[in-house]
């Protein structure tokens, strides 16, 4: 018997490292990034229902219409000829602009839900394709755990990962994704393309010193004169030897952390009087 109700979560991600590898022909960025979800994540109600709706709680700026969720609802119901409706309840915990992927998870979130209510049996290769239609990050965010993301993000390569302690630091304002990558298209051109290969064997091999050795997110510089704060909230992790970088185009911040509760809770204090939001996580395997 078909469900009629299901709760989903809807996890956050970060980007070990990001790579801008040039423009293609369709105007999208070539990209190339070692990607992990991570225990922050959205809670997705969905509830087949006479008509539709879609509600956030806290509520979110934007209409219903453009809300990533819907838009995922409004496109199996259209490719597959879904009968009825569909009541769409987030309940939202990841930050708005912070390059964490919060609309996408939601639109992942919804993708798989719609696909196991109304008994569809796609595949995730399946869904992540008509995820691209969405965002660049939808399609990883339906496969979720760690991966290396290519193209403009419609392709994923599931590899095996490790769980570490991260901190999460959010400033005050988020950031565009489209103003970041203007930002970036004006800076003069990359001389080097830093290779993920690297970090992706010291990630596999739990070597701490070989990752903070290797972190690196080309969208930081561009977007550094949008929002200081990310820079005062890198300051202050590295000066609790917090290894840390920005998560996709801002304006989050993550540190990789060894656990020492004193140094997190010293690094924690430092970014609440600067402002600065901060939450403990990890990454999911």
């Amino acid at each position: 018997m078909a469900r009629e109700k299901l709760r989903l979560n809807a996890p956050a991600k970060i980007n070990w490292a990001l790579t801008v590898c040039g423009r293609r022909s369709d105007g999208y960025h070539q990209l190339q990034s070692l990607m992990q979800t991570i225990s922050l994540c959205d809670q997705v109600e969905l509830s087949r229902s006479a008509a539709d709706s879609c509600r956030c709680c806290p509520e979110v700026s934007c209409p219903p219409q453009q809300n990533l969720a819907w838009r995922a609802w409004e496109l199996m119901r259209r490719r597959y000829a879904l009968p009825g409706g569909l009541a769409i309840e987030i309940r939202k915990a990841i930050p708005s602009g912070g390059g964490l992927g919060g609309g996408s998870a939601d639109a992942a979130a919804v993708l798989r839900g719609v696909n196991e209510l109304f008994e569809l049996n796609l595949n995730r290769s399946q869904l992540a394709e008509l995820g691209f239609q969405l965002g660049a990050d939808v399609p990883f965010l339906v496969h979720g755990g760690f991966a290396l993301v290519g193209g403009a993000g419609e392709t994923v390569q599931p590899l095996t990962a490790a769980e570490y302690p991260l901190l999460i630091a959010a400033p005050a304002a988020g950031l565009s994704t489209a103003a970041v990558f203007a930002a970036y298209d004006r800076l003069p051109p990359a001389a080097v393309i830093p290779d993920p290969e690297e970090l992706r064997a010291a990630l596999l091999a739990q070597d701490r010193a070989a990752i903070a050795a290797q972190l690196v997110n080309m969208l930081e510089p561009a977007a550094l004169p949008l929002c200081p704060q990310i820079a005062a909230a890198k300051d202050i992790f590295l000066r609790w030897g917090l290894p840390a970088l920005m998560s996709g185009s801002g304006s989050c911040v993550f540190a990789l952390s060894d656990g020492d509760r004193q140094r997190e809770e010293a690094a924690i204090a430092a970014l609440s009087a600067a402002g600065i939001s901060c939450w403990r996580t990890h990454t999911l395997v």
